[in-house]
């Protein structure tokens, strides 16, 4: 064995072996193999042994591998500290659903007998909705102004979930736009139809109607 010395000064020279001495050393180490090499007593410079060769007389053996054996199990580590709070959840399943229709060139005849033709009818999932629906409706004679609504129902309880009512001239050349917002909550899955009609004067006829519903979470009605 050599001296505290030796051992030192052969640490330093591993560290200074050239580039190619490594590579080789890291393919040998792959197979699992030990790495010789021989420290003249006299001279302390560190000469590689080639496979099969032994040390001179006058020479100290060494031995090392570029990955030693596995070391013990390090004690486990101290607890984590706790986690944040989680965010905000995500909405609601269903929520933010939207239900449309729209129909154009029309030639509806709105009777002034107290009927209410259906438009359109939206068959939803049980949550909170709110409504919003239009229709263009024209004199059908010019004998005179005439009145009429547009409502929502709801076909499970028969409740009016809006309405608006509206007034037809027949002097006037701008068509007549009836808007009604509404909202509603059904408690299971139902129907909302939307429906206009005349209700007093001359008939009219409706040319276009759109007809919207939104799902939302919390609905207040003021």
């Amino acid at each position: 064995m050599a001296d505290g010395r030796g051992m030192l000064l052969v640490s330093a020279l591993l560290v200074a072996l050239p580039a190619a001495v490594v590579s080789r050393d890291a393919v040998a180490a792959d197979g699992g193999q030990t790495f010789q090499a021989c420290v003249p007593k006299r001279t302390r410079v560190l000469r590689l042994l080639d496979d099969g060769k032994s040390c001179r007389r006058r020479e100290t053996t060494i031995e090392w591998s570029v990955q030693g054996p596995t070391g013990p199990t390090g004690p486990v580590g101290p607890t984590g500290a706790t986690g944040g709070g989680g965010g905000v959840g995500g909405p609601e399943p269903g929520l933010g659903n939207a239900f449309a229709t729209a129909k154009q060139n029309l030639q509806i005849p709105l009777p002034p007998d107290g009927s209410l033709p259906v438009l359109a009818t939206f068959d939803l999932p049980a949550g909170s909705y709110l409504l919003q629906a239009s229709a263009s409706i024209v004199p059908a004679t010019r004998l005179g102004p005439s009145v009429g609504v547009c409502l929502f129902q709801t076909m499970t309880s028969g409740q009016i979930a809006g309405f608006i009512d509206w007034i037809v001239d027949p002097n006037s050349t701008q068509t007549q736009t009836a808007a009604v917002v509404g909202a509603a909550t059904l408690t299971s899955d139902g129907s909302v139809q939307f429906a206009c009609g005349t209700i007093g004067g001359p008939a009219t006829t409706l040319h276009t109607f759109g007809f919207t519903a939104f799902q939302v979470g919390t609905l207040t009605i003021q």
